[in-house]
């Protein structure tokens, strides 16, 4: 009787012990809105604020998430559950991406003005910028810096960068309702400058080092990362080009126990706040998409959040 009884306590355990390996690979669930609603939207700005980033700064976002919005988000959601107050509910990762037609930065346009709109760097560093963070001194010493650039000096890395780096002026303008500052031009430098790496830093020791490097490069130019959130990041580990490159921006917000992540996908792509359970989930969605965009490449992709990395994926990584 008491073996029969060990047998029975050792088969639930082990049944456990799977549903809970199976439930960290699919992840828990989320939910998530296109930032479509003004209740939705609202509720994000009064956030954002909350984390002391300027009025203006905010007022300025809202205007952009309106402008994105004024012809749909143009996501095709035909496949989603039904939206409950503005958002929409997932079981898990693959629960959402089941659903999706393409990755959320590939949302077909169906205007030409369409294409007029941020890019994730641009949404981010706006707030970041709003809440008082820059790198003013990233500029000095580039060649300390492992920069991808043909000549360590200013006006060489300007001019490498400025055409792809920066939304266009006139347009940053026209939607933000501002001229965008030199600080703020300064802070995206420093964030999207792409580092070299070595041709052999093929495994995670490597790719880790890497990223150690570019936290300490945008602290000794100045950046110090925010306390009232957290700036997220998405980066390529590409050996074979002999690139570290940072290839997604976002903030992530803490609100009972729950991590809020705001975010803007590629030039085309929607405004998005979805809200997460764990540091591991939030990373699997954000990888989900940069790896989808490496499948040919050796690329490894890696998310942070301030100078914490939350994940590490070779690519082909299974979601």
């Amino acid at each position: 009787m008491q073996k029969k009884y060990f047998v029975i306590c050792g088969t639930l355990v082990l049944a456990l012990l799977l549903a809970s390996i199976a439930e960290a690979c699919s992840g828990a669930a989320f939910r998530l809105s296109f930032l479509d609603e003004e209740s939705t939207l609202a509720d994000t700005c009064q956030l954002l604020e909350q984390c002391r980033i300027s009025s203006s700064s905010v007022a300025s976002f809202r205007k952009l998430v309106e402008h994105h919005n004024l012809v749909g988000n143009r996501v095709d959601t035909t496949r989603f559950p039904a939206a409950k107050n503005g958002f929409y509910e997932f079981h898990d990762l693959a629960d959402f991406t089941n659903r999706l037609r393409t990755v959320l930065y590939l949302t077909p346009p169906n205007d030409h003005s369409a294409w007029h709109t941020f890019t994730c760097f641009d949404a981010a560093c706006l707030l970041l910028y709003g809440a008082g963070y820059g790198a003013p001194d990233f500029e000095k010493h580039l060649d300390t810096r492992s920069i991808v650039v043909s000549k360590a000096d200013r006006e060489t890395f300007r001019s490498e960068y400025s055409s792809w780096a920066l939304a266009p002026e006139w347009y940053y303008e026209q939607l933000a309702g501002k001229p965008r500052s030199e600080g703020e031009t300064q802070l995206i430098f420093s964030i999207r400058a792409n580092r070299v790496l070595a041709p052999e830093a093929t495994n995670d020791l490597a790719w880790r080092a890497a990223f150690t490097s570019y936290v300490r490069g945008l602290k000794e130019g100045g950046f110090v990362f925010p306390k009232h959130f957290k700036l997220g990041l998405g980066f390529c580990a590409a050996p074979q080009v002999r690139r570290f490159y940072p290839d997604h921006a976002f903030l992530c917000i803490l609100k009972h126990g729950r991590l809020i992540c705001v975010e803007k996908n590629g030039q085309v792509g929607p405004y998005v706040r979805a809200e997460f359970n764990s540091e591991a989930d939030l990373a699997r969605y954000i990888s989900w998409s940069l790896l989808k965009g490496h499948e040919k490449t050796d690329a490894a992709v890696l998310v942070s959040l301030n100078d914490k990395l939350i994940g590490v994926y070779p690519t082909g990584a299974q979601q």
